[in-house]
Order: structure tokens, then C-alpha cells, then sequence
């Protein structure tokens, strides 16, 4: 008898971290790739943690569909500060078809979220 091995789909970053401003945007490119001469479909998933100084858009499921092993399927992931600190993007790829492909190994996104700097009006000199 024979057996194949599982591929295994890998999921890349555009950047592995960065620093945004709060109330402001950051974006990264997550792509899927299906480690294999096959396509692979699937669901890509980004959340931003449970302790959340930023916000993650699209935030839950993406539908990825027929990604190769060549260039992939890539998504923009947009990452909005909202408190300061740190927060980590968690970004996982799970197959629809799991008898063929494993899950890709989770890839995170670290984001700082700094405060907005405030800028002197003229009201608040000539009072």
C-alpha cells in the first residue's frame, strides 16, 4: 500500500509588525499559499486577542479560494489603534478540505498603538 502525505498551506505577512497612531490605520497583506501542486480553499481567520488595543478588519472568517503555491491569494488586512499599547493579530488558514491539506501554523502581526499627538490651536495661546 501507499500513502501521500498531507501539504500543508503556509500563510505569509507582508510585515511581521508595525506601529500605528490611535484612531488611525495601519494595513498588512496576509497571503495563502497551498504548499503544494494543488489549490486549496479554505477559511483565512484574523482576530485581534482578547485584551484588543487595536481592531482588525476583516475581523473573523475570509473566504480564500483555489490558492496555488505560486503567488497565492492575498488579503489586506487593515489594523486600527483604538487604545495605547500592544496587541498581537492572530492570522490562521484552515482548509475545507482537510483530508488532502493540514492547517497552514498560525502566523501573528505584533502592533504598538501610540498616542495621537496634540497639536497647540490658536484658542489655546490667546486667551
Amino acid at each position: 500500500s501507499c500513502s501521500i502525505g498531507k501539504a500543508t498551506p503556509v500563510i505569509t505577512l507582508s510585515a511581521s509588525s508595525g506601529t500605528v497612531v490611535d484612531g488611525k490605520t495601519v494595513t498588512f497583506t496576509a497571503t495563502v499559499k497551498s504548499g503544494s501542486t494543488a489549490k486549496v480553499s479554505g477559511k483565512l481567520n484574523t482576530t485581534s486577542g482578547t485584551i484588543a488595543k487595536a481592531t482588525v478588519s476583516p475581523n473573523g472568517d475570509t473566504t480564500i479560494t483555489n490558492a496555488d503555491n505560486s503567488s497565492g491569494i492575498a488579503t489586506t488586512v487593515t489594523v486600527t489603534g483604538v487604545a495605547n499599547g500592544s496587541s498581537t493579530i492572530t492570522v490562521k488558514f484552515t482548509p475545507t478540505d482537510t483530508t488532502n491539506f493540514n492547517s497552514a501554523a498560525n502566523k501573528t502581526y505584533s502592533v504598538t498603538v501610540t498616542k495621537s499627538a496634540t497639536i497647540p490651536t490658536a484658542a489655546s495661546y490667546c486667551k
